[in-house]
């Protein structure tokens, strides 16, 4: 088995980008012949209402993730002058 890994999509949270995200996703399990592993798969929303993050992530039936999170083993979002960071 194949897999890919951490990669980062950003964009406005809107309902068209959703969709876009979704197409993409699947297209992409097409092409590939791989799977997405949607319960790896996370949801960050920056200044996001909640109530659109529910909705976003129980359509891309990921999980909902926060800031700070580790990206390519880095942290993002993190406080840069904290001692742990």
């Amino acid at each position: 088995m194949k897999n890919a890994y951490d990669t980062l999509c950003i964009g406005k949270a809107t309902v068209d980008n959703l969709w876009a995200m979704k197409a993409l996703l699947r297209g992409f399990e097409l092409v590939s012949g791989l799977k997405i592993n949607f319960f790896k798969s996370s949801l960050i929303g920056v200044n996001v209402d909640n109530d659109f993050m529910d909705m976003a992530c129980n359509f891309l039936n990921c999980s909902r993730g926060s800031v700070p999170f580790k990206y390519l083993g880095l942290p993002v979002g993190a406080n840069s002058r904290s001692l742990s960071t």
